[in-house]
Order: C-alpha cells, then sequence, then structure tokens
C-alpha cells in the first residue's frame, strides 16, 4: 500500500474517485435547495398480464415544468407515468407505472415546498387483476375499485402538506365550473384546468390551453401557449400581512411582469426630507412568512433617478421571525429638500429564498487567482 502499511488494499480508480466526489458536492449542493415535486404521463391499472386501463396522457406539460422547477433552483424530483420522454440529468427522475406506485413514491418524496400534481391519474383499477391472459369472449365484465387520491391525500395531511400544492383538471366539458368545484374539494392552492376534447391542444400536442384558477377566486387564462411556456407560471408562497390601522393600503404588484411590490408611507403629516438626511419611514403593516425565505426592502428606480431618495440599507432584511412593523429608511443623495407624504410609493419588497450557511473552521483556504487581493485589486 501507498501509506508504507501491510496488508491487502488498492486505490479506486480515478474515475470512481471523481464520480464519488461529483456525487458529494451534488449532495452537498442539495442541501440547501428547496424542493420540488411533480408527477406526470398516464397510469396504468392492468387487468391481466397484457391488458392495461390507462389514458392518452403523453406528460409532456409535467416534464415541462419540472425543467421549469429545476431551471429556478429547485431540487426537483419528476414522478413520471410510462412516456417515451427524456428529462434532464439534473432531475430526480423516478419512474412508475400504476397509480399506488406513483402514490408511494410520491410520499417517499415528501417533505418539499412545493407539489404539482399533473399526472393523468387512473381514478380505477381492476380489483382482482387475472394472473393469465383473459381469452376472449362475447361479454366481459371487470369489477373496479377506486385508486387512492393523491392530490387529496397531500393536499389536506397538514403533517405532509407542502406550502404551495397545484392540481390539473382535465375536462371535456364545463372546464372551469369542475376546476372550480375540484379546487375547493381537493383543498388546493391553485388548479391549472385544460380542455382535453381539442386535439389541438391537451393530451399528445406540444400546446396547450390553460385557466389557472387560485384560492382567492382569481382566474387566469393562458391561450395557445406552448407547454414550455405554460410552464413557467409564476410561483407563489403565502405571506400573511396584518394591517396595523384599517386605512393602511396593501403592497401591490404593479404589472404582470413586476418582481417587487410597492410599499407605500403610512404616516399622519408629510415629511421633509433634507439633502443628506435619512429618516425612518413606517408603512403600518406586519408579516410572517416561511422561515425558508427573507423579504428584501429594495430602492425605487423611479425615486432614485428623479429624485436621488434612495434606502439606505439596501437591500434592507426581514427575517422570517420578525413580527414587528415594517419601517423603511430612506435618504436624500441630492441638493433638493424630498416631501414624503402619506400613501406615496417608497420602496419595494421581494420575497426571496435564503440559503443557510454551514460553516466548517480550517487552518488554510483553497488557492485562487485573486488570493487576498481586494477592494480594486482586479482593476478599476
Amino acid at each position: 500500500m501507498a501509506c508504507g502499511e501491510y496488508g491487502e488494499g488498492k486505490m479506486s480508480e480515478p474515475k470512481e474517485i471523481i464520480d464519488k466526489l461529483k456525487i458529494y458536492f451534488k449532495n452537498l449542493k442539495q442541501k440547501n435547495k428547496l424542493k420540488a415535486i411533480v408527477t406526470a404521463g398516464p397510469t396504468k391499472e392492468y387487468i391481466d398480464p397484457v391488458r392495461y386501463i390507462s389514458n392518452k396522457s403523453s406528460g409532456k406539460q409535467g416534464y415541462e415544468i419540472a425543467k421549469s422547477l429545476s431551471k429556478k433552483g429547485f431540487e426537483t424530483t419528476l414522478i413520471s407515468g410510462p412516456t417515451n420522454l427524456d428529462i434532464n440529468n439534473d432531475i430526480n427522475l423516478i419512474k412508475v407505472e400504476t397509480a399506488e406506485e406513483m402514490f408511494q413514491s410520491t410520499l417517499k418524496s415528501l417533505p418539499a415546498e412545493v407539489a404539482i400534481f399533473s399526472a393523468a391519474v387512473c381514478d380505477y383499477k381492476v380489483k382482482e387483476i387475472s394472473k393469465t391472459k383473459i381469452k376472449k369472449q362475447d361479454e366481459i365484465s371487470l369489477d373496479l375499485e377506486k385508486n387512492v387520491d393523491i392530490l387529496d391525500y397531500v393536499s389536506n395531511h397538514n403533517s405532509l402538506r407542502p406550502k404551495l400544492v397545484v392540481g390539473f383538471a382535465a375536462e371535456t366539458n364545463n372546464l372551469e365550473n369542475y376546476a372550480n368545484k375540484k379546487l375547493s374539494e381537493k383543498n388546493c392552492d391553485w388548479i391549472v384546468a385544460n380542455d382535453v376534447s381539442k386535439k389541438s391542444i391537451g393530451f399528445e400536442s406540444d400546446f396547450n390551453e390553460v385557466s389557472i384558477l387560485y384560492k382567492n377566486k382569481k382566474i387566469e387564462r393562458l391561450k395557445d401557449k406552448s407547454k414550455s411556456e405554460i410552464s413557467s407560471f409564476k410561483l407563489m408562497i403565502k405571506v400573511l400581512v396584518k394591517k396595523l390601522k384599517h386605512s393602511v393600503k396593501l403592497p401591490s404588484y404593479k404589472t404582470n411582469g413586476a418582481s417587487g411590490m410597492d410599499l407605500m408611507a403610512y404616516i399622519d403629516k408629510s415629511i421633509e426630507l433634507s439633502p443628506g438626511d435619512s429618516c425612518l419611514v413606517p408603512t403600518g403593516l406586519s408579516v410572517a412568512f416561511p422561515k425558508e425565505y427573507e423579504i428584501q426592502i429594495r430602492p425605487r428606480s423611479g425615486l432614485a433617478a428623479k429624485s436621488n431618495i434612495s434606502v439606505l440599507n439596501t437591500p434592507g432584511t426581514i427575517d422570517s421571525d420578525y413580527r414587528g412593523e415594517i419601517k423603511v429608511i430612506l435618504f436624500n443623495h441630492g441638493n433638493k429638500s424630498f416631501k414624503i407624504n402619506n400613501n406615496d410609493r417608497i420602496a419595494q419588497m421581494i420575497l426571496t429564498p435564503v440559503i443557510k450557511m454551514d460553516l466548517e473552521e480550517t487552518n488554510e483556504l483553497p488557492d485562487s487567482i485573486r488570493g487576498a487581493g481586494g477592494f480594486g485589486s482586479t482593476g478599476k
């Protein structure tokens, strides 16, 4: 052995060492990621060894959703029924056939922050599968029983329930009525409903038209979009907001593409902010949100560009365990006094994931090109 000790031994092959290192660092990286589960494709419920009950789902929409979540930084598990589709290596693919297999794989993949159930799971299965091929007969009757409702089970079990649960409703008529009923009965946060009676969209097509029904009664309709485009819908995380007084205005997104919600001043009288001075502006709001996130307070670009007003400690951080009033430190960088009135938009707040640091003390740090150089050492 290379160390000079006695006994049998052999150095691992270099490729084996590299593969193990890749797995180690991949696992280390995944420990800090938020988790998402996606179900996709059809299921098969066998009648006998060669025949089964199934449906026309291709799995394309679910696969595109899994790709989109992975790109957003989620550690994504895709639980797929039988399809002919490929998926990226950074997505954990679990292949199943039956509804029961999909259910068990889903339970094993929990907990997760997000679960999107896009699979077309067979509602029924044969009560007793024939061990041999059933011979041709003039008539045949099958004794069916209900499969477990995966969406309903996960969405209504508090100990397992992800923070965001999204179901799918494939319908041929009364699309939004049936979807709204499913949203309520299954206790989902969203239902994505599509009309599978149209051959140009839905099953087996690369395109889809969907209505997204939200728990807050809002409906978003996406017409004639590729399944890749539909998969890029915005993920929403619930934030509880307490108004400290009834007249306080809630923050809002000003456009569909906005990343931040506008925060407004809640003050009894106007504030004159002199050049070079700062002031603490109350908003009349306090919030609560999941511990895996923080809310960042950032400047409004319009105030900065037009009036030289910025957030002093940008970005300011609201921790998940803070329950006090949100207040914003504004600073006047200009040479003119600036007036802040009640309900003026003063800043933006953005919800963002937090990746916790795992500190490991060491006597030496790895070498780098820059070394200890900083503060302009790489150029002007």
